[in-house]
């Protein structure tokens, strides 16, 4: 008696672990139909990859950067890249080199179309602007819009092209096209205030051309006049 109900209970358990082991199969196969058609949904609105600007950095000759404060341009002349307006700028060739190297092969993150109000991406006025000039003469505008902190891209469009177009793309080349001109300056050209021992500044045409000229002799600030000089506050001076 005793064998029948232990070999009743063993059926009983073998019964319960066959219709778990199917139950479990069977909500992983639920998972992964969901998993597939969440990733179906995600590609059918993804753009695959397509590069937005497609270009031969060696085929730009003239480069652009715009944005909410000031406008400047780079040229290439010989092998190097000069500052327009100002030939004797020290232009940091590896960051020129770098934004190109973003800027020319732009991949899409995603592509919305349809887009009719361009504000709400930032791109009605846009905060960044690159343009890219070719030998050949081909032209490229690339205006870059607000930043999306959730997604971590910003929202980009082709102005003269197609503006009912927005793609995103990832940050970095923004982060290097919202630079000053300033910061293009080289690294290794940008003196330690502490190796300065003069400055000179002279006044535009407009105001009289007036050139001043401050020395540092011992740690010390002075104003160089015809007569001799004059002792300045050192410490506003280094501020």
């Amino acid at each position: 008696m005793t064998d029948k109900k232990g070999n009743k209970r063993k059926k009983t358990a073998l019964i319960l672990l066959t219709l778990l082991v199917v139950l479990i199969a069977a909500y992983a196969l639920v998972l992964l139909a969901q998993s597939q058609y969440h990733d179906e949904l995600l590609e059918s609105a993804r753009v695959e990859r397509e590069n937005i600007i497609s270009l031969n950095t060696n085929d730009v000759v003239r480069v652009g950067l715009k944005n909410e404060a000031e406008e400047f341009w780079f040229t290439l002349v010989g092998e190097e890249w000069q500052l327009e307006g100002d030939e004797a700028f020290p232009l940091d060739q590896a960051g020129v080199a770098d934004l190109l190297s973003y800027a020319c092969i732009l991949p899409a993150e995603d592509m919305i179309t349809e887009v009719t109000d361009l504000e709400q991406y930032g791109l009605a006025e846009p905060k960044t602007e690159i343009f890219l000039q070719c030998a050949d003469g081909k032209e490229v505008h690339l205006a870059i819009g607000e930043y999306n902190g959730f997604s971590q891209v910003y929202y980009v469009n082709l102005p003269d092209e197609d503006d009912s177009v927005v793609y995103t793309i990832a940050s970095l080349l923004a982060t290097i096209a919202n630079k000053s001109r300033l910061e293009w300056m080289a690294g290794a050209e940008i003196p330690l205030f502490t190796d300065i021992l003069s400055i000179t500044v002279t006044a535009p045409q407009s105001l009289g051309g007036q050139v001043t000229e401050l020395v540092c002799e011992d740690d010390a600030w002075f104003l160089q006049t015809a007569d001799g000089q004059e002792a300045l506050d050192s410490a506003s001076v280094e501020s």
